[in-house]
């Protein structure tokens, strides 16, 4: 983990130069893992997250968009069963109020997951710091060209 978290903070370090870019901050008393490095896209860019991405993959980064799906949108909130095929927990007796599990319930969530949260695994062994270079040149690359991928995710 001390690797990953070296190569974390270089990378943090190397990519505070894009603005549009926020990049995780980690207190001092935590020892983050990172079994996978998060960063979003700032609201307001006007860059879509996934032709970023795409063209991050086109660069060989390995760059993903969310993380996991908002767990109230799994069938079993959507249907509204849990156990058996009568609605429990989500009906009465057990609950007698209504539940709605619809899009927009955790608004910052569903930002987050559909237009601004990305990961990429490249902060572990084997990689370098040269190699996190690489990923920095690949943001330099794609973020140049932004113009081309404001809000038009077929265009890499």
């Amino acid at each position: 983990n001390a690797a990953r978290r070296e190569l974390a903070g270089y990378l943090t370090e190397q990519l505070s130069v894009f603005d549009c870019l926020q990049c995780p901050d980690i207190p001092s008393h935590i020892e983050h893992s990172y079994f996978t490095y998060p960063l979003t896209l700032n609201p307001g860019s006007g860059i879509s997250r996934d032709a970023l991405i795409k063209a991050m993959n086109a660069e060989g980064i390995p760059l993903s968009g969310g993380y996991v799906r908002p767990i109230y949108w799994e069938a079993m909130y959507q249907k509204k069963i849990a156990y058996g095929s009568k609605g429990f927990p989500f009906v009465p007796p057990v609950y007698h109020g209504a539940v709605n599990y619809g899009k927009g319930l955790c608004p910052v969530c569903e930002r987050m997951h559909e237009q601004e949260l990305m990961m990429t695994p490249v902060c572990r062994y084997p990689n370098t710091k040269e190699d996190m270079d690489d990923v920095v040149r690949a943001f330099d690359k794609v973020l140049s060209q932004k113009h081309s991928l404001k809000g038009d995710s077929a265009l890499f």
